[in-house]
């Protein structure tokens, strides 16, 4: 697992050099998956736009599953803003607590758990983000994924169409265009 992450910092810096801190690699803490998930979701603010709205509002990150994500996103997030907007990392018990989050990222649960999720979001201006497999098969928006000496992306372009959300072309350039997918994949 260190050395998959040894290998994912880079790219991590590459395509997020926001993230790069001063001090040397040897005082550097050790990274976890969770702190991976936490720099992809607060980048994927970057990459997609959403409706309008009001600039009192916070961008509110809902994370359903996953403690120590959601813990490594508000450590990743603290006095940081989005836009203007003051980010709120918030946990979630179910998909009811969804209404008025910009990103729900849905941690490993059971396949129908993520049925009623996907089901209640659908055509939400909501952005969706999950590991499992089959996640934007299934119609999320953003599957993420780890696998020996890569981390990536699969982004479902129809989903995010019915959404009004737009995504970036710096994202979608990342990766290879299949159907309305766009796997991104790097090493």
């Amino acid at each position: 697992m260190r050395r998959v992450l040894s290998i994912i910092l880079p790219m991590l810096a590459l395509l997020f050099p926001s993230l790069c801190r001063c001090a040397p690699l040897s005082e550097q803490v050790s990274v976890s998956e969770d702190d991976v998930r936490a720099v992809v979701l607060f980048h994927l603010t970057q990459f997609v736009e959403w409706p309008e709205i009001n600039d009192s509002i916070p961008y509110r990150i809902c994370l359903a599953g996953r403690v120590g994500t959601s813990l490594a996103l508000e450590h990743l997030t603290q006095g940081r803003s989005i836009r203007s907007h003051r980010i709120q990392v918030e946990q979630i018990a179910g998909p009811t607590e969804t209404r008025g989050c910009q990103i729900v990222f849905i941690g490993a649960c059971l396949r129908p758990r993520l049925q009623q999720y996907l089901t209640s979001l659908r055509d939400s201006d909501i952005l969706t983000v999950g590991e499992q497999p089959g996640f934007a098969d299934l119609g999320g928006m953003v599957q993420l994924f780890f696998q020996p000496q890569r981390v990536g992306l699969v982004v479902n372009l129809e989903s995010i169409q019915r959404s009004h959300l737009t995504v970036s072309s710096k994202l979608l350039r990342l990766g290879q265009r299949s159907g309305d997918r766009v796997a991104v994949e790097t090493h």
